[in-house]
């Protein structure tokens, strides 16, 4: 057993000196391969990096499922102290519910009604498919994330990605069990959008931080803009529903409109993908022109 052991060791010692001198160099050469590919058949390296995410998304998954049990440990244990404070709260606000329940019903149903005597044909179908972060934004220059959802769930390229009740972003590989989302904080994401006060409309452009600027807005229309105005999808195109929350108005210097999300994206666990069906979409030639 000793001398196989000693064995093993003189053949694999040369191996991995010569794998320590040469590391950089196929890294290199590597990344310059992908690069010569990816200029050669841009196709090619999105199919590369979809099988790669689906190869090592179960992996991510594993590795993430303990921190996430440890982090909601120490977040069940730190609010614990206050536990009773929350239930007088959300007590007070069921009954604050239950009043307006009453309202939404009596809307709703002449909503229903005032649709039916216009004879208005609904045409917007959407269902969700719910999915956990796994992999965080990863750098500066790249807001995306990874999802443990994919073309086996019926998720699709382009879909609409919501967290928080907020639009975080869009589909933008699909794999087998697992897909990456394009953030709304990406300088490559184009929203089209509209102020909801006023009814402006605008395109909403990522900042590669934390936030999102607005974009074709007129000197007047800027001047309109008030502090906390909220600025939901348009819905124009038929890329994403209206009426998705992208964030609020949080300052406006010159012609700079930075609106602000409510989603902590230090924190994004969980994420809730929209099947959204519009019959006047052509669903790979659209999502293709916001890339």
């Amino acid at each position: 057993m000793r001398r196989r052991s000693g064995t093993f060791a003189r053949v694999t010692t040369p191996l991995k000196s010569w794998f320590q001198r040469f590391a950089l160099t196929l890294m290199i050469l590597t990344a310059g391969g992908l690069l010569i590919i990816e200029r050669i058949n841009p196709n090619a390296t999105q199919i590369i990096r979809v099988v790669v995410v689906d190869t090592f998304s179960p992996v991510l998954t594993a590795m993430t499922t303990p921190v996430a049990a440890g982090r909601e440990l120490y977040n069940n244990v730190r609010s614990y102290g206050s536990l009773r404070a929350e239930v007088l709260e959300l007590r007070d606000k069921l009954r604050f519910t239950e009043r307006w329940e009453q309202v939404a019903r009596r809307l709703e149903a002449e909503n229903r009604r005032l649709w039916s005597q216009l004879h208005v044909t609904q045409d917007l179908r959407t269902d969700f498919v719910s999915a956990r972060v796994i992999r965080d934004r990863g750098s500066s220059y790249v807001q995306s994330v990874l999802i443990n959802a994919g073309r086996a769930d019926g998720v699709r390229k382009g879909q609409a990605v919501l967290s928080s009740y907020s639009l975080a972003g869009r589909i933008l590989d699909v794999g087998q069990g697992s897909s990456r989302v394009l953030l709304v904080t990406d300088i490559n994401s184009r929203i089209p959008c509209i102020l909801e006060r006023t009814g402006v409309p605008a395109i909403a452009v990522g900042d590669n931080q934390n936030g999102v600027r607005l974009i074709r807005l007129t000197p007047d229309e800027i001047r309109d803009i008030s502090l906390g105005d909220r600025v939901v999808t348009s819905g124009a195109g038929g890329v994403f529903p209206a009426g998705f929350e992208i964030g609020i108005v949080q300052e406006t210097v010159g012609d700079q409109v930075i609106v602000v999300s409510n989603i902590n994206w230090d924190r994004l666990e969980f994420a809730t993908v929209v099947n959204y069906e519009h019959p006047d979409l052509l669903p790979d030639s659209a999502f293709e022109t916001l890339q």
